[in-house]
């Protein structure tokens, strides 16, 4: 069993599987366990998409770091309804670009949520918002005040990251394909010219918060270690 630091050679591997394949070496497949009307739990699982460690930025600082991977998600979706029941889940993430495999384990958290969320750490003086960030990162920071870290200004920065397009598909009214964003108003929130539309789609816009317990590691040239983590 290792003792090297998980998260750190997790990152290193992805940015380098990112400058040989893309951003498609974000996606993983995430299982989950679901309790269907015969009343036998059995796996569900999908492919997601790594936005990014919860208060983290890869290219922005934003004032704050932690050991939890953050995923998307709509609360519309049958996995938000299945993790309420059971929040343990295991991601295998295969990144092609080097032939590496790393299968995470722990506690998945839902965010809206009354329930504790983990815990994210002030890496520095607090920020502030500059025009050459991107603008979901802008509104993070307008929203984010204190020393505790705001889950709904993290549930805000990721809704504003995403393209136009994904946005759209959190709309309840379904012709819309696009659903851009031009600003910010006075509140820091985002304006939109189908405002009443980006309101909407952001109720059902929700954040699937990983931490993780152990991950395992091995590569098609017969590397294996596994890796530990205190949570």
């Amino acid at each position: 069993m290792t003792t090297r630091y998980w998260k750190s050679f997790l990152w290193e591997r992805l940015q380098k599987n990112i400058q040989q394949q893309g951003l498609s070496s974000a996606y993983m497949s995430l299982a989950t366990i679901a309790v269907p009307s015969d009343g036998l739990p059995s796996p569900r699982v999908r492919t997601v998409v790594f936005r990014s460690f919860a208060g983290e930025h890869h290219t922005d600082a934003l004032g704050w770091t932690s050991e939890c991977l953050v995923v998307s998600t709509d609360r519309r979706s049958q996995k938000w309804q299945e993790l309420a029941l059971n929040p343990h889940y295991e991601a295998c993430w295969y990144m092609n670009g080097t032939g590496e495999q790393f299968r995470l384990r722990g506690i998945l958290h839902t965010y809206p949520s009354d329930l504790p969320m983990p815990l994210v750490e002030s890496s520095g003086p607090a920020r502030t918002p500059t025009p050459t960030m991107k603008l979901g990162n802008q509104a993070f920071l307008r929203r984010q005040q204190g020393q505790h870290f705001d889950w709904e200004a993290e549930r805000q920065r990721h809704f504003g990251l995403l393209d136009d397009g994904l946005r759209a598909t959190f709309c309840t009214d379904e012709q819309l394909t696009t659903l851009p964003i031009t600003g910010l108003d006075d509140k820091g929130w985002y304006v939109s010219p189908a405002q009443a539309a980006l309101d909407a789609a952001y109720e059902n816009f929700a954040l699937l918060v990983l931490t993780v317990k152990e991950m395992d590691y091995c590569s098609l040239a017969g590397d294996h270690e596994l890796f530990t983590a205190k949570i």
